[in-house]
């Protein structure tokens, strides 16, 4: 029996869960007006806010992209869902911000997928096939505007329409915030144009989690299980009397 009861409490939850702080895959946009307010397909320049209900701040036109469907665009891996975020890296400095309260936790963890991308309209395409993206995330003391921590993210030189995903999961450490609100940027740094998609955002004191609060990946999940019911088995074969 302590077999199984072993394998029950390690099913139960998570000891250091990070808390969640916010979640998104794009996927379901209000009001999404194809071309809106910039002529190019599959796209719309209305704010990120407005289309999501979200907290973001913005400079210049952080775009929302249509994958599917789409006249422009494939995404052969179907990541990208219907929807993902674009911006530029220098024909505008399209920065995104969200601002958040992380308490006394230790780090900021942040997954996300990103792809290379064009923008086909005025002016357009602002990538090439052979421009890799190359993101920067910063974590600034929100009291202060103090930098935090930074780290760079890229990803592959794909097909002009074509999405390629790279996922990546990066810790910032908020060590020397002063209030416990931080704030979170998202910069493209190079490529021309790019997009980002699946985005989770957590705090934790472990570099790297971002498991929500009692769970387990299903594999691990469906293994500890095993091992307990193999428990219980063993235990009733041993209390099984012994016929005479």
């Amino acid at each position: 029996m302590a077999t199984a009861a072993a394998a029950f409490v390690c099913l139960s939850g998570h000891a250091n869960a990070a808390t969640i702080i916010f979640e998104n895959d794009f996927n379901n946009p209000t009001g999404f007006i194809n071309g809106a307010g910039s002529g190019y397909t599959d796209v719309s320049q209305q704010q990120v806010n407005d289309l999501f209900g979200s907290t973001f701040s913005q400079s210049f036109t952080v775009e929302t992209i249509q994958i599917n469907p789409s006249a422009l665009y494939s995404d052969p891996s179907g990541i990208g869902g219907d929807y993902a975020l674009g911006m530029l890296s220098s024909a505008q400095d399209d920065r995104l911000w969200l601002t958040f309260d992380v308490g006394s936790l230790s780090f900021v963890n942040v997954s996300l997928d990103i792809s290379s991308i064009g923008l086909q309209g005025p002016g357009g395409p602002f990538t090439t096939n052979n421009s890799a993206p190359e993101f920067e995330l910063k974590l600034f003391d929100d009291a202060t505007n103090t930098q935090l921590s930074s780290t760079t993210i890229s990803g592959t030189a794909s097909d002009i329409f074509t999405f390629d995903w790279t996922n990546h999961v990066s810790a910032l450490s908020t060590v020397g915030n002063t209030t416990g609100m931080v704030r979170l940027q998202f910069d493209l740094l190079s490529g021309g144009y790019a997009g980002f998609d699946n985005l989770v955002i957590a705090s934790s004191d472990e570099e790297g989690d971002i498991t929500p609060p009692g769970d387990i990946p299903a594999p691990a999940a469906l293994g500890l299980l095993g091992f307990g019911l193999a428990g219980l088995g063993l235990a009733a074969r041993r209390r099984k009397p012994v016929a005479r």
